[in-house]
């Protein structure tokens, strides 16, 4: 995991903070698997709720190799 100082494309001259994970593939699958679980536990006016979809959502905009998965991550959140 590394932490980073980038511009902030919002905001001119602003700086901010992001974290660069590496991880295997099959890790990268577990941890959306995760989050999958957490959404669907999640109450739909909760905090966990909120920050869960915004993190779903960045599972499907990644580009991956396996195109499967990301075919399964749009019908998911359909």
């Amino acid at each position: 995991m590394l932490i980073e100082q980038v511009e902030n494309p919002k905001i001119t001259g602003a700086k901010e903070n992001i974290v660069r994970l590496t991880m295997t593939l099959d890790q990268f699958r577990n941890l959306k698997d995760c989050v999958s679980l957490a959404w669907q536990s999640a109450e739909k006016d909760s905090r966990m709720f909120l920050i869960t979809t915004m993190i779903r959502e960045d599972f499907v905009n990644l580009t991956i190799d396996d195109k499967k998965d990301k075919e399964q991550a749009k019908r998911a959140l359909l």
